[in-house]
This record gives structure tokens, C-alpha cells and sequence, in this order.
């Protein structure tokens, strides 16, 4: 007997985040079928994540194995890892991913759905607590056979990838002062790139926050936010001011503007004090792109050939204004979204393709901020430049006090 799909629509929802193909052919119309429960959750599909911190509980994960209809034998279904849908996943999405070891998994080799049943008995994945010493990115591809039956998978629902995330736990540098300027051992090339970084402006003017938005109070956002201010920037044949202004157009809140050699473009007007936020400029040849703690804020036309020999810290910072840093990467190329969104929260390998600049920032003493890529590209801090290290350490996949 033939049965209606669980959906066309959600099997080609399914197939689209798994890289396989959708035609009406193949997902109009099925025989019976095996399936993974957590891949159908009902009107779409997510790619499961499981955010690990070393040293946690273990985190148990429920696989509900189902079949579109009661047969009347047993069926035996196998579980096991298939690290095609870990490479599968690297080549569309620029990751790093690889197959978490043994030891650190565990879930049964096979489940049996019952004769005249649609389910078996909900079974465990544990993912026990694990280490990244090099900065390893892991993940677990799950795939179901059916051992003993005729009855087959259901197009993709037959696998699930679990992509492991270890977040970022350090400490951070806190500058003030006059401006640190870093030159390169040699000029980085970057018809595409991408620059990213965590900041944290604080409030040291001894003022609570109080009221903050509108015209009235810019003075006040000023003396934390100051006018022309840049953090960070980068330098060479092509400028990438990034500067703060304590507000834009809507004359609200304070704005980080990007200031090319000629064209321009203010962030949306949501900055505040004492506040973690994810940075990320990419330009694709084409666009230039900011994103903020991950999702797209504005972007603007632009035609250039980059070419960095320079970064500089703390550039025309007031007597009270000081931020702090995490986890400053430069790349040589255009990084998709999901991609900042996914490494933005942990650390990386130094030796990531298209990673040419990375300052992790977390080396909790001194006034040297190493480049962790083969250039080398250290940072030491100038005299007037102002330094100490975080009191604490931040935890960056939720790196701001809970409200």
C-alpha cells in the first residue's frame, strides 16, 4: 500500500539543509518508510546543535525511530555514524567539522520497532564532555538502515548531523589611552575578506547609564561612545576606518560607521555600554556587509581592491573611554553568515583556510597580543597605549548578564 509522504514540502525542507536533491518524482509519493522523528519535527527542519562547555554534565539527546506504518514483523533498525554528511556539510558551508571520538558518545547500536507498532522505544544519544586542545570543531553524523525488512528509509529523515560546539571561555584585554599601530611583516592581498571581532565599550564616566536615547543625551553617549573614535581599523592601499559617532541620523544611540577611502555606511543605531557585541564586516568583491552578534545589519555597494599592511588600536579615544577585546580574526575571504554565526562563539584553528590574522586576546598577562596564523603578526602595545586584563572570565556563547 502506497501512503502520502509526512509532507512533500518537509521533505524537500529536509533535503535542502542535508545537500540532497528535491523532485516531485522522488518525494510526491512513497512506500512505507523508516525515519529519524527528530528530523521531522513538523513544518520544517532544523540542523541539531549541541552546545558543550568541557568539564559539564553530559548532555542526553532523545531518537525517536518511527515508520509511516505498522508492518507485521519487527523491524530492526541499525544506528550508526556516516562521516559523508560531515564532508557533505565542509564543502557547502566552509567548515572544519570532524567525526567527535568514540569515547565520547554513546547510543545503542540498534532499535526494534515492534510488529504492528510505528515506533520503537525512544533510545539516547549521550554526548559526554569533551576536549578541543587544538581548537578541534566536532560533530556527530548520525544514518539508520533497516537490517531485517523490505520496508525502506524515508528520503533524507534517515540521518541527523549534530554539529558539538565547546564555547569560548577567556579573558579579555581592556585598552584606553592613546593608539597602538601594527604593521604587517608583509601586505595581505584580499579581493574578498572578512574581519571580525567581540568589543565592549564601558562606562567610566562614574554616571549610571540612566537615560540614554535621544538628542538630549548625546553629550552624555559622547564621553563613552566619543565622536570619531576607532577601536579598531585596517589599514593599506585601501582604509577600513570603523569609527563611532554617538549617534546617526535618527539621533538615538550611538552608530559604528565604516568609512572607505570615498564611500561609507553607518551600523543601525543600537549600541549600549558595558554590552558584549560580535563584529563581522565581509565584502564579497562586491558588498560590503556588517553583521551584528551574527545577523546581517547593512551593507553597501563597493567596488575595491583591498590590500591591509596595518592595524591599529584605540585611535582617537577621549581620557575616559576604554573597551574591551576578544577573538579579532582576519580572513581572505568572504565568510557566509552561518559560518560567522557558528565559529563566532568559540575559538578556531589558527590554521582555518583563508585565516590570516588571529588575536585571540586571551593571554591574561602582559602587553603582547599574538597573531596565532604563520604571519605573525604580533601586537605590542605602545606606551600610550593603557592596558590590563578582565577580572573575569567571559563566557562567549552568552557573554552578557542574563536580565
Amino acid at each position: 500500500m502506497k501512503i502520502k509522504n509526512i509532507s512533500r514540502y518537509l521533505a524537500c525542507t529536509v533535503a535542502a539543509c542535508t545537500l540532497y536533491a528535491c523532485n516531485d518524482a522522488e518525494y510526491s509519493v512513497i512506500e512505507n518508510g523508516v525515519y529519524i522523528g527528530e528530523a521531522a519535527p513538523g513544518d520544517a527542519f532544523n540542523q541539531q546543535r549541541a552546545n558543550l562547555l568541557v568539564g559539564t554534565e553530559a548532555v542526553e539527546l532523545s531518537l525517536n525511530i518511527r515508520m509511516a506504518a505498522p508492518v507485521d514483523q519487527d523491524v530492526t533498525v541499525r544506528l550508526s555514524t556516516d562521516e559523508s554528511l560531515i564532508r557533505q556539510y565542509n564543502e557547502a558551508n566552509a567548515g572544519t567539522f570532524q567525526l567527535l571520538p568514540s569515547q565520547f558518545m554513546e547510543m545503542a547500536e540498534t532499535v526494534t520497532i515492534p510488529a504492528g507498532k510505528t515506533s520503537a522505544p525512544t533510545t539516547t544519544l549521550t554526548i559526554n564532555p569533551f576536549t578541543t586542545p587544538n581548537n578541534e570543531q566536532y560533530a556527530v553524523p548520525l544514518r539508520i538502515t533497516v537490517e531485517n525488512s523490505a520496508v525502506p528509509t524515508v528520503g533524507s529523515l534517515d540521518k541527523m548531523l549534530y554539529l558539538l560546539t565547546r564555547p569560548n571561555i577567556q579573558k579579555s584585554i581592556v585598552l584606553g589611552g592613546s593608539s597602538t599601530e601594527t604593521s604587517f611583516k608583509s601586505a595581505i592581498p584580499a579581493d574578498q575578506w572578512t574581519f571580525e571581532y567581540w568589543i565592549k565599550v564601558n562606562n567610566k564616566t562614574g554616571q549610571p547609564i540612566g537615560t540614554w536615547e535621544g538628542e538630549a543625551n548625546r553629550a552624555f553617549r559622547a564621553r563613552i561612545f566619543g565622536d570619531n573614535s576607532a577601536p579598531i581599523f585596517l589599514d593599506g592601499d585601501e582604509q577600513v576606518l570603523l569609527r563611532y559617532w554617538a549617534d546617526g541620523v535618527k539621533k538615538t544611540a550611538p552608530t559604528l560607521q565604516c568609512q572607505l577611502e570615498g564611500p561609507y555606511f553607518d551600523s543601525s543605531e543600537f549600541w549600549w555600554p558595558d554590552t558584549w557585541y560580535h563584529i563581522a564586516y565581509t565584502y564579497d568583491g562586491s558588498t560590503l556587509t556588517l553583521y551584528k552578534d551574527g545577523t546581517a545589519d547593512n551593507s553597501k555597494q563597493v567596488d575595491k581592491k583591498f590590500n591591509f599592511n596595518k592595524l591599529t588600536l584605540c585611535a582617537a579615544f577621549g581620557w575616559q573611554m576604554q573597551v574591551e577585546f576578544a577573538q579579532v580574526r582576519l580572513w581572505n575571504k568572504s565568510l557566509p553568515a552561518n559560518v560567522i554565526k557558528d565559529g563566532m562563539s568559540r575559538q578556531i584553528p589558527a590554521d582555518s583556510e583563508g585565516l590570516v590574522g588571529y588575536w585571540k586576546c586571551d593571554e591574561g598577562e602582559g602587553r603582547t597580543l599574538k597573531d596565532c596564523t604563520t604571519n605573525e603578526n604580533h601586537i605590542n602595545l605602545s606606551s600610550g597605549t593603557r592596558s590590563s586584563w578582565s577580572e573575569k572570565e567571559y563566557d562567549f556563547s552568552s557573554p552578557n548578564p542574563k536580565e
